[in-house]
């Protein structure tokens, strides 16, 4: 795989991420503070911290681009 198809395919995950976590979200809404309800926060903000740690690894990449790497 090429650095260009690995950063498209990259910056597709990482908007599916931060939309399922968006969905977690909104889906934890209706309950009241319960423990499914802090599951079901505990689970976006996970995924919340994969989409930013996907995120730093794409600027890793683009930086060594620009470095020539």
């Amino acid at each position: 795989m090429n650095t260009e198809t690995y950063l498209e395919e990259a910056r597709v995950a990482h908007r599916k991420i931060l939309e399922a976590a968006a969905y977690l979200r909104e889906a934890a809404g209706p309950f009241a503070d319960t423990p499914r309800r802090r599951a079901i926060e505990a689970v976006a903000a996970d995924a919340e911290k994969l989409a930013l740690d996907l995120e730093g690894h794409m600027q890793e990449v683009l930086r060594g681009l620009w470095q020539g790497e």
